[in-house]
């Protein structure tokens, strides 16, 4: 064996200049190497914790009784055998140098017998070791620590960002509340929903669905794409078995939110096409579930946060209102809308007609047709349904037999259910047109069966959703008390009637002459002062009020304003359309006219054929020329064909006559200088107005 101290001397700059744990047991080996004069051995760390078990040393530092062996420490260094392995042996350092370092060598190379001085010195270079290890070890601990502190640093001005960023999107999540809130209509509030979501609070790709509780169906509103597009869906209908068990066990059999799967297989129009997490906000109307919105990561890949959950919450807390709210108005609105135009209407079929546009309008159905009960006879006889383009057509004629089948028995033995039928075949008079759904139930009222409703998607194909159902059902009801109302009524003015010709029977030859004489006398004041056609006042009316009226104009000095109206071309719209659109002509040009000249003193009234007088009183010429202008304009905007004219649209034209009132006219004369200027805008081309110079 070499001089332990020599070793000692040219070891210790070395060693101590080692800048790594492994450069320093590498220094180490070679300086031990040295000493044992290069017999075949391993060695351990200076802790055991530190222990790595190396390739080429099957020996397991467990195996070594640790407190047997600490038991056997001496003041010098010794060899202990290793249990398990007799070819082996632990060369123990003092308890002074280090209580856990230790060299393993084999029995075949024993290290000669030391003396107390070389036993000193070889402790020093082991020391010499241990030494620089705990510096070197205290030093990783200290960088260790420093990364640890920079990197909570890092983690903490992150979560500074993160909460900063989450309180600009709470932010804006008021601001899509309010929005959401002021939606016009519950399609606007669907699509702005989705849109919010993903567009502007930052998820990936969301969709909302309504849910369908008595039949367990989702219907599906607007939705994402795989390109993060948003898509219409409201063609899909889905039966709630067919969702993730675990969303549906949150949905129906809890009070949650809120639901998530981790990890799952991801779909778009029915295709799987990637794999990440899959969640769900559920909205309630109180406790029952309402809607989902369905929100997943396909895009993105990215992970939810802490802060991504509240927002969540959030955004579903505020949408289950703004949702629900928004249906009970559109309900209210529906049904009142409904109350106002069905109520004032004077017959069952006029009701029956209107109810069947308000559903096509108000509930965006697609075909509609309401049937009474004939009582005596119990066949449904028709009133009003819809063609297969949507058009509204009268089915008076159409009675369905005795003997009830299909969707209509089906209605008939549950008088308070709404009777779905889904994907069957649709039908138009008693004609197969196409598939979709059919939707039926009993008019009812007072317990009594008025008649049916019906209604189908053969045109657009839109899925039947539960807010839909609940609201047909509820127009279904106000519809059957409005029928009821009106048919109560008609009974029970055929039963006054009927009282009131018994009790005045003796009397009956007078009061029918008295009627007789009221209704002649009406017919004939309607035949003096009303063109039977236009149903404005006609030229009997005008001659006699005509010249009053100028006469009380200019005796209070006001000025009045003569205007002759004519239509233009009106005898070849005659010849190229027929006499029945020329009167349809006509009425919709006095209509029009009646409508723009509605001041109490305007006195408007048909003078012969296509031509109209109006009398304007209390009008600066200005503003008479504008007023007479704005009617010619607006009857043009109209484009009414008229394919008998070079303009091909209708056009009225106009003469004016205006008046101060200093000097007083007979009405002859007004009339006959606001003709005179009728005939030069006939001549100028027509379509305008020509004031009298």
């Amino acid at each position: 064996m070499k001089q332990i101290a020599d070793i000692l001397a040219a070891a210790q700059q070395p060693l101590m200049q080692t800048h790594s744990l492994a450069e320093l047991l590498t220094g180490f080996k070679y300086w031990l190497l040295q000493a044992v004069q290069g017999q075949e051995m391993s060695w351990l760390p200076a802790r055991y914790e530190d222990f790595i078990e190396l390739p080429d040393n099957p020996i397991a530092l467990n195996q070594v009784q640790h407190g047997q062996l600490m038991a056997q420490r001496q003041q010098y260094c010794h060899l202990v055998p290793v249990s398990d392995h007799p070819d082996w042996s632990l060369l123990l350092t003092p308890l002074d140098v280090s209580p856990f370092a230790g060299v393993l060598v084999k029995h075949a190379h024993v290290l000669p017998t030391m003396s107390n001085e070389q036993s000193r010195q070889f402790s020093d270079l082991i020391r010499l070791y241990s030494y620089r290890f705990d510096s070197l070890k205290a030093q990783q601990k200290l960088h260790l620590m420093r990364m640890s502190q920079e990197a909570q640093q890092l983690k903490l001005q992150q979560d500074v960002s993160e909460r900063e960023q989450f309180i600009e999107r709470m932010q804006l999540l008021q601001t899509i509340s309010l929005e959401l809130g002021s939606c016009q209509s519950l399609d606007q509030l669907y699509l702005s929903a989705v849109e919010s979501l993903r567009d502007r609070l930052g998820f990936d790709r969301t969709a909302l669905f309504l849910i369908d509780r008595v039949h367990l169906k989702l219907h599906p509103t607007y939705g994402t794409d795989v390109n993060g597009q948003t898509s219409q869906e409201q063609q899909q209908l889905y039966h709630v078995d067919n969702m993730q068990q675990h969303f549906i066990e949150r949905t129906f059999h809890s009070q949650d939110t809120f639901a998530m799967i981790e990890t799952t297989d991801l779909y778009s129009d029915g295709q799987k096409v990637g794999k990440g997490w899959n969640a769900v906000l559920i909205l309630r109307d109180g406790t029952e579930p309402n809607a989902w919105v369905a929100i997943d990561n396909l895009i993105t890949q990215q992970t939810l946060s802490t802060y991504d959950h509240e927002l969540l919450n959030a955004f579903g807390s505020m949408l289950s209102q703004v949702l629900a709210r928004k249906q009970e108005e559109h309900n209210l609105k529906t049904l009142r809308q409904s109350m106002l135009e069905m109520s004032p209407l004077d017959s069952v079929l006029a009701i029956c007609k209107k109810a069947v546009q308000l559903a096509k309008q108000e509930l965006v159905l697609d075909r509609v047709a309401i049937f009474l009960m004939n009582p005596e006879s119990k066949a449904l006889i028709g009133t009003y349904g819809t063609d297969i383009k949507g058009n509204i057509v009268d089915e008076t004629w159409y009675h369905t037999p005795t003997e009830y089948k299909g969707l209509i028995k089906a209605a008939m033995e549950r008088p308070d259910q709404l009777v779905v039928e889904e994907k069957i075949e649709l039908f138009h008079n008693d004609k197969k047109v196409g598939y979709g759904w059919n939707v039926a139930t009993q008019l009812r009222s007072n317990g009594r069966t008025i008649g049916i409703i019906f209604a189908d998607n053969l045109i657009n194909g839109h899925a039947l959703n539960s807010h839909t159902q609940h609201l047909f059902s509820l127009f279904s009801a106000n519809v059957a008390e409005i029928i009821a109302k009106k048919q109560a009524q008609m009974a029970l003015h055929k039963l006054n009637v009927e009282l009131e010709a018994a009790v005045t029977s003796r009397t009956l030859e007078l009061e029918q002459a008295n009627a007789e004489l009221a209704a002649s006398n009406l017919k004939l004041e309607q035949l003096t002062h009303t063109d039977s056609l236009t149903e404005v006042p006609n030229r009997r009316f005008l001659d006699l009020h005509l010249p009053h009226n100028i006469e009380q104009a200019f005796n209070r000095n006001i000025s009045v304003a003569m205007v002759m109206i004519d239509i233009d071309d009106f005898k070849a719209y005659n010849d190229h359309y027929g006499h029945l659109q020329g009167d349809e002509c006509l009425k919709q040009v006095a209509q029009q006219l009646a409508q723009h000249f509605r001041r109490r003193s305007d006195l408007l009234a048909r003078f012969g054929g296509e031509e109209f007088a109006l009398l304007l009183i209390g009008l600066d010429k200005q503003t008479a020329i504008e007023t007479v202008t704005q009617i010619i304009t607006d009857i043009g905007k109209q484009a009414i064909p008229h394919l008998g004219c070079h303009k091909g649209y209708l056009s009225i034209s106009a003469g004016l006559s205006w008046h101060d009132g200093s000097v007083a006219k007979t009405s002859d004369e007004l009339i006959d200088l606001a003709d005179t200027a009728l005939y030069e805008a006939k001549q100028k081309g027509k379509n305008q107005l020509s004031v009298f110079a």
